[in-house]
């Protein structure tokens, strides 16, 4: 969510619209508030950020912490895992908002049969953790 790209514009607006409320989202909840790059360039985060990103994981019961460990490694954000835990997004937003970019690249130049099972385990991955949180909470 903090890594994007600076081109093409269609693809920088579809970031900045699906990625950016979820940030302002962390920043709100905890704290957290988040460096954005833009290229290839990788970025360190501010140490109060990700202070504020560990006070919440610390705050979360062990089962609690195997779903978001699951939503995390799937999605490849924390954020996305902690939205999904908080009730923020759903499995199906986190599903759409962690393969943005695989997403705008099928548009773009078709699917692959190997990206698409690659997606098909995410997906799985991400609606399994979001139903184990569900679950864990009942």
């Amino acid at each position: 969510l903090c890594e994007r790209a600076d081109a093409p514009w269609d693809l920088v607006a579809r970031q900045d619209r699906t990625w950016q409320p979820l940030l302002d989202w962390a920043t709100d909840r905890w704290g957290a508030r988040l460096a954005v790059a833009r290229g290839i360039l990788p970025l360190r985060q501010p140490a109060h950020a990700i202070a504020a990103l560990r006070g919440a994981v610390e705050q979360v019961s062990d089962l609690e912490l195997t779903g978001l460990s699951c939503l995390v490694q799937a999605s490849g954000s924390t954020i996305v895992g902690l939205a999904v835990l908080d009730g923020r997004i759903g499995a199906d937003t986190a599903f759409a908002t962690a393969l943005l970019d695989e997403e705008y690249q099928a548009e773009r130049w078709g699917i692959d049969a190997e990206a698409e099972r690659r997606r098909r385990d995410i997906a799985q991955d991400i609606r399994a953790a979001a139903s184990f949180l569900a679950l864990s909470r009942a």
